[in-house]
């Protein structure tokens, strides 16, 4: 499958779905919030948007601690983050950053996936569902282009496992636990897009 071609079907794909999640998110809340933005960016576009793009990093460098308790490098970390190919799903109220989710289109075993590098919501924020519809996001784009699955990897000691597992994700067939390896401080999770996927 040609690189380009899924990213053509991407940003074609996000603006046509968001204002409907938006929606679907407004009626079933209560909080009755207005002015939700969603916007579906890659990373030559973020670099634009310095206001934004700090806020995101604000964001981002609260879960330095997680990684030097778990021994990964942080500054890989960052560098990842920083990749040309990486894109961000960015939920905002004017001009308030709520959350984002960042992610690449990638391959997994001869299967293109949307890997989520990286998901946050605002601390003023949490446990009103947008951590949620930021995945809901990823998974609407995973069916518009026609991706199997969304994966990520999850410290065991991060509170967001349980967020991830209750939202259906479970350990990927080759994330060390499953292995029979469970010594390491991570999974790899999965969650199948296609109803008609059989997860290994």
């Amino acid at each position: 499958m040609a690189t380009a071609t899924h990213r053509k079907q991407l940003f074609d794909s996000t603006d046509d779905h968001s204002h409907l999640l938006l929606q679907q998110h407004l009626q079933s809340s209560s909080d009755n919030i207005k002015d939700l933005s969603i916007v579906c960016w890659n990373q030559s576009k973020l670099r634009k948007h310095e206001q934004i793009r700090d806020a995101i990093w604000l964001l981002i460098d609260r879960i330095q601690p997680l990684y030097q308790r778990n021994n990964w490098d942080w500054e890989e970390k960052k560098e990842e983050l920083t990749a040309n190919d990486m894109h961000f799903v960015i939920l905002m109220q004017e001009d308030f950053v709520i959350g984002f989710a960042a992610f690449m289109l990638d391959e997994e075993d001869a299967q293109w996936v949307v890997y989520c590098y990286d998901l946050h919501v605002a601390e003023c924020c949490q446990g009103k569902g947008y951590g949620r519809l930021l995945i809901q996001f990823l998974e609407t784009i995973s069916k518009a282009i026609d991706m199997n699955k969304i994966m990520l990897t999850c410290f065991k000691d991060n509170p967001a496992m349980n967020f991830y597992l209750k939202l259906g994700f479970k350990p990927a067939y080759h994330s060390p636990s499953m292995c029979g390896d469970d010594s390491t401080s991570y999974e790899i999770l999965m969650k199948s897009t296609k109803l008609s996927h059989i997860s290994l």
